[in-house]
């Protein structure tokens, strides 16, 4: 099978361990030498023609790109360029939960998408671009976490905890995401699908059970402050496990959290 992904940062490296039996392009912003034994091309090295001629011969493109520092417009413009060349190729796209707002309660696919800061606008802007050819899909990720990307981290190091304590959390591991890129390509997956851990245990009860199982402290909360990330919603991943998907994780690990 030929295989272009698009992006290598956390979750496109990883991805590319799982696809070396296929024939596999690496499109990037930035040179990556460490891609040695994969076709691997870069706009900033000035590869542009080579990375059309990739999708035009693609039997499946993965996107997994983020964002190039504050620039969000380069998700909708990554998608149109890949679709402008790979026509008849299968597209799975790694989205973000983010485009549903700020829903109160149980949310599914079905729900309407209510976004509202920039990032998650360009996000749907991003996926309606690849949803126009019916039989593409999208995953809806939940906040990713793992081995090298530690909430529990980001939080000791701003030195406070923000936002509502009993909020619920919609996280998922890094394996499981990579675990239903796969079970998209292998089944294959059309259409749109969440992909979050089952389990929402409340913010409060997450942090304090991550600092127990990592043994650190957590730093002082302040409920009044914004929060940075989440929201009051549930986000249901019943729609992929409807279809044969299981999770690695059904509940959170904490040791990598």
């Amino acid at each position: 099978m030929n295989i272009v992904l698009f992006g290598a940062g956390y979750i496109g490296l990883a991805l590319a361990a799982h696809l070396s039996q296929n024939h596999l392009t690496l499109v990037t912003k930035t040179p990556h030498p460490e891609f040695s034994e994969h076709t691997h091309y870069s706009f900033d090295a000035g590869e542009e023609p080579l990375i059309t001629q990739s999708l035009h011969e693609a039997d499946v493109v993965i996107c997994t790109v983020a964002k190039n520092e504050n620039d969000y417009s380069m998700y909708p413009n990554v998608a149109r360029f890949i679709m402008k060349y790979s026509k008849d190729a299968f597209h799975i796209y790694t989205s973000s939960i983010g485009v549903y707002g700020n829903h109160q309660g149980e949310v599914a696919e079905q729900d309407e998408c209510t976004p509202a800061t920039e990032r998650e606008k360009h996000l749907l802007a991003a996926e309606n671009i690849f949803l126009q050819q019916h039989t593409a899909c999208v995953l809806r990720l939940g906040g990713i976490y793992g081995p090298g990307r530690s909430l529990l981290s980001r939080i000791l190091q701003r030195g406070k905890i923000t936002g509502p304590k009993e909020w619920p959390i919609n996280m998922v591991h890094k394996d499981d995401v990579i675990g239903a890129i796969l079970f998209a390509l292998e089944t294959p997956l059309h259409g749109v699908y969440n992909v979050v851990t089952p389990s929402h245990p409340s913010r409060e009860v997450v942090y304090q059970e991550a600092a127990r199982a990592q043994g650190e402290r957590l730093p002082p909360w302040d409920e009044s402050a914004p929060i940075f990330h989440g929201g009051n919603k549930i986000v249901s991943s019943n729609k992929i496990l409807e279809r044969g998907f299981r999770f690695i994780y059904n509940t959170l690990k904490y040791d990598d959290f």
